[in-house]
């Protein structure tokens, strides 16, 4: 049974957080032979900070702009904004992904997540893994799962309780990853396909 003590991180006490159905998740996680960190699959986490407004450049380039809107089961970068290149460099807390990194909405409609197909700039409102470092068949079955019932309960669970939700990167940090064999990858990576 998880205690209120372990849970000094998320500093909620609410009824919703301590539900059977969150209960049960986090009880199916604590098993470290099926389930895993990002830490321990090298990867980091890490969002675009403050940055002045570049709504005036959309259009201006041709570097996609990924945006929270963007954010669905299939990111198309030839629908997203486009910026010029070099405003990567004039702000550099403007960070780009890669393709094969997930991005994961923190506000608005929390803990969508998608799989970023080309270089692009990630809005603010964004939480990138950079799990392009990963092989193809890991990368789809990591987006998978962040897809996931079970993920998904847990984004929301670690979600702030304000007058807006919203993800923060310390608390996506810790979310439980499973494992999920070799074999079960594959067959995921094809079904993606």
């Amino acid at each position: 049974m998880l205690s209120i003590q372990n849970n000094l991180e998320t500093q909620r006490l609410d009824a919703q957080y301590f539900s059977k159905t969150n209960l049960a998740d986090h009880s199916l996680t604590l098993c470290p032979e099926t389930y895993t960190t990002f830490e321990a699959l090298g990867l980091k986490l890490d969002g675009s900070a403050f940055y002045p407004s570049i709504e005036p450049q959309y259009g201006s380039g041709d570097f996609p702009f990924i945006r929270v809107a963007d954010v669905t089961d299939i990111l198309d970068l030839s629908n997203c904004e486009t910026i010029p290149i070099e405003l990567m460099d004039a702000y550099p807390t403007l960070k780009p992904v890669d393709a094969g990194d997930l991005v994961i909405t923190k506000g608005g409609s929390i803990g969508r997540t998608a799989l970023v197909t080309g270089r692009a700039a990630a809005c603010r409102d964004l939480i990138f893994i950079n799990s392009s470092c990963l092989k193809e068949e890991e990368q789809n079955f990591l987006y998978l799962y962040l897809q996931s019932g079970i993920a998904q309960r847990m984004l929301i669970r670690s979600s702030s309780q304000t007058a807006h939700p919203h993800l923060t990167l310390t608390l996506v940090r810790h979310l439980p990853l499973f494992k999920g064999s070799k074999q079960l990858q594959k067959q995921c990576l094809l079904t993606v396909q």
